[in-house]
């Protein structure tokens, strides 16, 4: 029950964050997106290398207050995606349904998701390296 979803990786040559998949987000902000580490949710979630489950539509988050509402956003989940204590992206989904937050049972599903997922993409790097 999302509306936006985005698998972000860190660019290793740049060190900044990029959209390498998405669902509902349009292909020019896919493209043209790159965030530093602290910068915005996905940021923020990178630098401090835990889950991230917002709701209430930012209101109630004092590190994120600089941060323009968004009404497309009512409630998200940003997870880092880890190896070996590394952290190589971070996953983001959110909804705009009022009437359904997210949960902490949704942040520890998608928890559990991000650290499989990372496994492969770590792997996958690895591989195309050697190749």
């Amino acid at each position: 029950n999302f509306r936006y979803c985005s698998v972000m990786l860190v660019d290793e040559v740049t060190n900044k964050l990029k959209i390498m998949a998405a669902n509902g987000i349009p292909d020019e902000v896919v493209n043209s997106t790159e965030l530093e580490v602290g910068e915005k949710i996905a940021g923020w979630v990178l630098k401090e290398q835990k889950p991230t489950l917002l709701f209430n539509g930012l209101k109630e988050y004092p590190q994120f207050s600089h941060l323009k509402p968004r009404p497309e956003i009512y409630s998200a989940i940003s997870v880092p995606l880890i190896v070996k204590d590394k952290v190589i992206g971070v996953v983001n989904v959110s909804s705009k349904d009022e009437l359904r937050n997210f949960t902490t049972d949704d942040m520890e599903l998608l928890t559990i998701f991000a650290s499989d997922a990372a496994l492969v993409i770590e792997n996958t790097r690895v591989y195309e390296k050697l190749k």
